[in-house]
Formats: structure tokens, C-alpha cells, sequence
């Protein structure tokens, strides 16, 4: 199965890095580098407040093909029982089956199905989410940020409405949009 992580972090690539300058080169299968990579998320409230968390399993492959972007392909597959929120009440709280249900659910996971590209290295990811066994269209925007041949970084950044896979509690003291924010961090193979 092809698998894709979407993660938040800065990272600098080591001698040879090169900014982003466009895709050209860029052709190519990557699989996710989980030990440099984040999935960051946070969900606001109405007295100013957010939820703040992450997740810290996962895995995922990245397809590239620099002269047809629509061709190119993403797969994720998060663990749920991952999820951390720095606080033990909030961490257990988003573990419980009001959220993400660890103790049934073992997989959360994402498939492209659109690629489009949106600048010189900038693209929109549309794709098929699966969470508590509901199926939605979700949409990611993804920007690279560096690449030296091999590895690549990208950022990315979208908002998940919650209540479509049954996590509405807490509507509407809650927000139902989830902001995503991530930075990808991929080698080829």
C-alpha cells in the first residue's frame, strides 16, 4: 500500500540542499522520513483558546512526476492511538471513543486522487480521507521547500471538518475545522 505522511517541522538538508526552484528534477518515488516529519493540528474554541496536538506514527509514499503534476500520487496512513496533545487529560480525551476511538480504530488514512498544480512549486492535493470508518473529500495545499537530488521537503496546510467523520463533540463550543499544518520530509528511493 502506498502510504504518504504530511508532517510540520523545520528542517535544513545537509550539505547540497537546494531552495525550491522548481519541479523539474524532482521526478520520482519518496517514502516518508518519520523521524524529521510532523502532522501538527489544532482546533479552536469560541473563548480564544485552541486544542493543540499531533500525530507521532505514521507512514507514506510520495509519487512525482514533474512533467504531468496530475499524474503524481500521495498516500498517508496515520495511527490514531498516536496522537499526543501535551496535556494527559486532553491526550486521553482525543484517545476516547468521543474522538478518535484508539481502542477500535487503528488506521486513519489519505489517498490522492487529484493532483493540481498551483505555482512553480506549489500544488493543490485533493484526495479520499477515511477516519472512524466515514469517507470524505478533503483538499491540501502543498508547497516544496527545499530539495537536494534526493530528499524533499514540503509544506502543507489544510482544514479537515471534523463532523463528517463523527468527532462533533464539543460543536459549537468547538470549531468543526481542524487546521492542519505540515511540513513533508520524503526520500527517494
Amino acid at each position: 500500500m502506498r502510504r504518504l505522511a504530511l508532517v510540520l517541522a523545520v528542517f535544513v538538508f545537509a550539505t547540497g540542499t537546494t531552495h525550491a526552484g522548481d519541479l523539474s528534477s524532482a521526478s520520482g518515488h519518496y517514502a516518508i522520513i518519520p523521524g524529521g516529519s510532523t502532522i501538527d493540528f489544532a482546533l479552536s474554541n469560541l473563548v480564544g483558546g485552541a486544542i493543540r496536538g499531533r500525530f507521532t506514527r505514521f507512514a507514506g509514499e510520495i509519487d512525482i512526476d514533474a512533467t504531468d503534476l496530475a499524474r503524481s500520487a500521495v498516500s498517508i496512513v496515520i495511527d490514531p492511538a498516536s496522537v499526543e496533545a501535551g496535556e494527559p487529560r486532553t491526550t486521553a480525551f482525543l484517545k476516547s471513543n468521543a474522538v478518535f476511538d484508539t481502542t477500535r480504530e487503528r488506521a486513519i488514512t489519505f489517498r490522492s486522487t487529484h493532483v493540481s498544480q498551483t505555482g512553480p512549486v506549489a500544488a493543490t492535493v485533493e484526495g479520499e480521507l477515511t477516519a472512524r470508518g466515514a469517507k470524505g473529500h478533503q483538499s491540501f495545499d502543498v508547497t516544496m521547500q527545499s530539495f537536494d537530488g534526493n530528499g524533499i521537503v514540503f509544506g502543507v496546510s489544510g482544514v479537515v471538518r471534523r463532523e463528517h467523520y463523527g468527532i462533533d463533540v464539543g460543536l459549537p463550543i468547538y470549531s468543526n475545522d481542524v487546521r492542519f499544518d505540515m511540513v513533508l520530509m520524503a526520500q527517494r528511493h
